[in-house]
């Protein structure tokens, strides 16, 4: 029961990310009203997350890394630690382990 949950879960997931990278219009107005808002912050971890989902790991570090930055400067310890595992995962995917587990223990 719990795997099948879980690929319902992780396919939805998957089929929003599909669009996400593609309709960036929305973060875009989202950066362009309120670039230092706390929603730009999750925008970035949310879109770095589907970038890792896609396959696209190295667009996902590079967003996180944007994103962390924001959390940083906002003091958004919530949003930083998302952003640390979503970075960790993309350091994992492009097979830097030791950077991964940095990540991973920031966290």
């Amino acid at each position: 029961m719990a795997h099948a949950a879980r690929r319902i879960a992780t396919s939805t997931q998957e089929d929003n990310c599909r669009a996400t990278p593609r309709e960036s219009a929305t973060p875009g107005k989202a950066f362009a009203l309120v670039p230092e808002g706390d929603i730009v912050a999750e925008l970035r971890c949310r879109r770095a997350e589907c970038y890792l989902l896609l396959g696209r790991p190295q667009d996902a570090f590079e967003e996180a890394k944007t994103g962390l930055e924001h959390c940083r400067d906002l003091g958004d310890r919530y949003e930083e630690a998302a952003t640390y595992r979503v970075l960790a995962l993309s350091a994992a995917a492009l097979g830097n382990a030791s950077e991964a587990k940095r990540w991973f223990d920031q966290a």
